[in-house]
């Protein structure tokens, strides 16, 4: 994308507008003091109809719009394995 603060400000656009929407009104998510859609799109605490409109401002940047992800898995001499991120987990719990 060439200019990735037109993408920020169309998402905070949305956020915004859903946030007046009185259909998501009674959402816990919605809710500013549970720190969730109110202050971020987040998929993983939107609300499916959220995600929708959010892939749908995403599909409407046509071509601009490129995503890259990547998973790293690790291996342990113990046989314990998993993702990076449940390794930093799993380092802090032991303390």
């Amino acid at each position: 994308m060439h200019d990735p603060g037109s993408l920020t400000e169309a998402l905070k656009t949305l956020r915004e507008q859903l946030l007046t929407d009185p259909y998501f009104a009674s959402a816990e998510s919605f809710k500013p003091e549970r720190k969730k859609t109110a202050l971020l799109l987040q998929a993983k605490d939107d609300l499916p109809e959220v995600r929708v409109k959010v892939f749908d401002l995403l599909r409407s940047l046509g071509s601009s719009m490129r995503f890259r992800a990547g998973n790293r898995r690790s291996s342990r001499s113990d046989g314990w394995s998993g993702s990076a991120s449940s390794l930093v987990s799993r380092v802090a719990q032991s303390g």
